[in-house]
């Protein structure tokens, strides 16, 4: 048999089959309103995620957690353990979603799938990361400072109700109110607490009062052994400042 015939034969079964109802014809609209329908989900799950990257980049910033990692390789863990775990679970399941509709609607060319959807994770980050550094957050904390309405998440954020720097075994940061030889005593950012911090010899030689200093190392209840430590300017952590 040729392939005209092959072809003539196959398509008679599949007629065959839908006279006898063993397959339906989907109307022409049916498809369309789906293929729309995914689409605006895709559309719509790739905003949010957007946002929620941006707003993963901005907890870090409130609460002063990218700026251990100045300490370099052994602050990682501190930082790691700072981390947005709630808003990371969220972006992982948009992005599952993302996968999912397109692997659904076949929306890309399945032979280069797995380089596309690298492309769009690329895509979706920068974006995240341009939408962090456009401005979008200071409007948004404004909006939401005049509001008396709790807005999901976006209170916690906005609303200044984020740990700034809280005391931590692994790393601390405060203004310096008392300085001795081989201590000082600091208060942390949120006026609440007074905790005495040592160190190697000579670390405080630069050290004065008033100043504000972070530091890494072990810490217990109400002191701290600094292991590096380093002055930190106003602007680097001033919306930790409003105590002051």
């Amino acid at each position: 048999m040729d392939k005209q015939s092959q072809k003539i034969d196959i398509s008679q079964k599949i007629l065959d089959k839908i006279d006898q109802r063993k397959i339906k014809i989907t109307d022409r609209w049916v498809f369309w309103a789906k293929k729309l329908g995914f689409g605006s989900g895709l559309a719509l799950t790739a905003v949010v995620l957007i946002f929620l990257i941006n707003l993963i980049l901005y907890y870090l910033q409130q609460t002063g957690s990218v700026i251990y990692l100045s300490f370099g390789l052994p602050s990682l863990a501190l930082v790691l353990k700072n981390l947005p775990f709630n808003y990371i679970i969220l972006a992982i399941i948009l992005i599952v979603i993302i996968r999912l509709i397109l692997r659904r609607t076949n929306l890309i060319y399945q032979k280069f799938y797995y380089l596309i959807m690298v492309v769009i994770a690329i895509v979706l980050i920068g974006a995240g990361i341009f939408l962090f550094y456009s401005g979008i957050n200071n409007v948004l904390a404004n909006k939401v400072a005049e509001s008396d309405k709790k807005i999901f998440i976006l209170s916690e954020i906005y609303q200044g109700q984020l740990p700034c720097f809280p005391p931590d075994r692994n790393g601390i940061v405060g203004k310096v109110i008392k300085k001795n030889i081989n201590n000082v005593t600091i208060q942390t950012l949120d006026g609440q607490k007074e905790i005495i911090v040592t160190g190697p010899p000579n670390i405080f030689d630069n050290v004065y009062l008033g100043q504000i200093i972070g530091a890494i190392g072990t810490g217990g209840e109400n002191i701290f052994v600094a292991d590096k430590l380093k002055t930190l300017t106003p602007d680097l952590i001033k919306q930790c400042l409003t105590n002051y």
